[in-house]
């Protein structure tokens, strides 16, 4: 259907005003990632040249700055891009464009950094050209649980092999709104409800393989006002093995 990544990107200087860098690619397509804090940081997209981030409000967000922060950046090699808070790594992958987060623990030997976020291979930021549409995949490590996603239908906390979409109505008696989703009802979490709250977390008790280390969790909001769509590792319509994706057909 005519969706792609983002490809190859070159990154432009590090704004240590706003802990900024913005990463351009083929096709006017760019990427700008904010450090927050040292804990937290920010992706923005946009498919066309032209983009203006000057512009960043956001009704759900009430303080854009959690902590003073002071990143270290590191461009060694041509294909990497390393910016280090301190208790985070964000590795930007630059051919292609792919983005995997790491923290520092501190264990008997000294200081050691555990993956666990990682954009998917071939995947991560997904677009069509010329439309509005996103989406952003990634890997889902054995023994990860994801949770919330706010005010949803469902029989199960646990949003693992569910869908799930951010479309609000008054669907009062959850009625089987969605043309696709016949069943409908309390126990499915594809039901939309009157709130939508954008905001994954992954939690992983026994993290084992290349996320080997201690248990963590971390959250993920995604801050757009459009109907938006959450896939957990679910097959519903596509092999989603190994990973998910949320994404919204706007903005």
């Amino acid at each position: 259907y005519g969706w792609t990544s983002v490809g190859n990107a070159v990154a432009s200087a590090f704004d240590s005003a706003e802990n900024s860098v913005t990463f351009a690619a083929a096709g006017g397509v760019s990427v700008k990632l904010y450090v927050l804090g040292s804990t937290s940081f920010r992706v923005r997209f946009s498919p066309s040249s032209g983009a203006d981030y000057s512009k960043s409000a956001s009704y759900a967000v009430v303080n854009a700055t959690v902590g003073a922060v002071s990143p270290q950046v590191t461009t060694n090699t041509p294909s990497l891009y390393v910016i280090d808070t301190g208790a985070i790594q964000i590795h930007v992958g630059l051919q292609p464009f792919l983005i995997s987060v790491y923290r520092t623990y501190t264990e008997a030997g000294g200081t050691k950094k555990q993956l666990i976020n990682q954009d998917t291979s071939g995947q991560g930021i997904f677009y069509i050209p010329g439309q509005e549409v996103i989406a952003n995949f990634k890997n889902v490590p054995a023994n990860a649980q994801y949770y919330s996603l706010g005010e949803k239908a469902g029989a199960l906390l646990a949003k693992n092999g569910f869908t799930t979409t951010c479309f609000n109505f008054d669907n009062f008696m959850y009625g089987k709104s969605l043309p696709d989703n016949p069943s409908g009802g309390p126990l499915d979490p594809r039901e939309p409800l009157y709130s939508s709250t954008p905001f994954l977390i992954e939690i992983n008790p026994n993290p084992t393989g290349a996320y080997a280390g201690p248990a963590y969790a971390y959250g993920l909001f995604f801050d757009n006002p459009a109907q938006s769509y959450f896939n957990i590792a679910a097959n519903d319509y596509s092999d989603m093995s190994g990973k998910y994706y949320f994404g919204a057909l706007y903005g």
